[in-house]
C-alpha cells in the first residue's frame, strides 16, 4: 500500500490539536433554559482563558462534543420548534464532531440532563 501525500492546504484546513485546543466542559441545560451552544462554549473558553492568561480565538474551526454521561444530549435550532427530548440526539457513550465556518445565522442550543465536554479546535 502506498501513501498518498496530503497537500499542506488540505491540512490546514482540516482542525488539528494545537496550542490554541482546548477542552471545555458545559453545565446542564434543560429545554427550558434554552442555553446556546456556542455561548456556552465561549464561557468556558473565558473562564479557561482567565485562568491560563492566555487568548484564544474567537470562533472555533471545529468541535467534539463528548457525550461522558448517561443521559442523551440534544442539539436543536434556535427557531426549530423542538419539543424537549427531541433534535439531534448524542447518545450517552457517544461523541459527535462538527466542522465549523462561522456562528450559524440560526443558533444551535442544547439540552442536557448531565454535564458533559466539547473539544474544541481553532
Amino acid at each position: 500500500m502506498s501513501a498518498t501525500a496530503i497537500p499542506s492546504r488540505q491540512q490546514s484546513n482540516f482542525p488539528v490539536v494545537s496550542d490554541d485546543f482546548v477542552i471545555v466542559p458545559l453545565a446542564i441545560a434543560t429545554h427550558v433554559s434554552n442555553t446556546a451552544l456556542l455561548a456556552a462554549i465561549t464561557a468556558g473558553i473565558a473562564v479557561i482563558a482567565a485562568a491560563t492568561s492566555r487568548a484564544y480565538p474567537s470562533v472555533p474551526k471545529a468541535i467534539l462534543i463528548g457525550n461522558e454521561g448517561a443521559t442523551t444530549v440534544f442539539l436543536r435550532s434556535a427557531s426549530g420548534g423542538h419539543a424537549a427530548g427531541a433534535g439531534l440526539p448524542v447518545p450517552a457513550g457517544q461523541s459527535l464532531f462538527m466542522g465549523w465556518k462561522e456562528a450559524p445565522a440560526d443558533e444551535l442550543r442544547y439540552e442536557s440532563a448531565a454535564a458533559f465536554t466539547v473539544a474544541v479546535y481553532f
